[in-house]
């Protein structure tokens, strides 16, 4: 039997994949389960790029950065390092990404590997149905990395930075209000 490692979204989404994968009868793999609270990376802000950007000057704008680059949130750091020991110690075959089948489910988990500088190979668990029969569903359809909707989720990521960094500071500068602007 392979040895998995499954990165759920979050811990209810792990528990029912745990629960419905009990009752599954073409079991495959010996499942390690981790679930992510959310996003454990993110963006670096401003200031992390380059002095310049830390202090709010209408000079600075726009910034653009050559190369985006994510950091592990400090609140998250525990549960990061448990995913890393685990893929070191853990001689996984597979991992299982277990994200909500959207663009951020594949973001969520692919920030992880990509940061880890991970080469297992990958599957997508893609289910909305949590049933016990939902989840076996999904085991037999098990997916291949979803490439473009990966892109799709890192283009939208980096927009919403982009327009919220500018147009923030912009706005603020301008009005002598701070001012949040977009999802950022």
């Amino acid at each position: 039997m392979k040895k998995a490692l499954l990165i759920a979204e979050k811990s209810t989404l792990a528990d029912a994949i745990r629960e419905g994968y009990s009752h599954y009868p073409n079991k495959q793999y010996d499942i390690t389960y981790c679930a992510c609270s959310g996003h454990l990376m993110e963006l670096y802000l401003p200031g992390d790029y380059c002095n310049e950007w830390k202090h709010w000057n209408i000079d600075t704008l726009p910034m653009i950065p050559t190369q985006f680059k994510n950091k592990i949130r400090k609140s998250e750091y525990p549960l990061y390092k448990y995913i890393k020991t685990n893929l070191e110690q853990g001689n996984f075959d597979v991992i299982i990404n277990a994200g909500d089948p959207a663009r951020e489910g594949e973001l969520i988990v692919d920030e992880i590997l990509k940061d880890l500088k991970c080469n297992i190979p990958e599957l997508r668990l893609w289910t909305e149905d949590l049933t016990v029969k939902g989840i076996c569903r999904a085991f037999d359809n098990l997916l291949q990395p979803q490439y473009n909707l990966k892109k799709a989720a890192y283009l939208r990521q980096w927009n919403d930075q982009l327009i919220g960094i500018n147009c923030s500071r912009a706005a603020s500068l301008a009005t002598g209000c701070q001012i949040s602007v977009g999802r950022v």
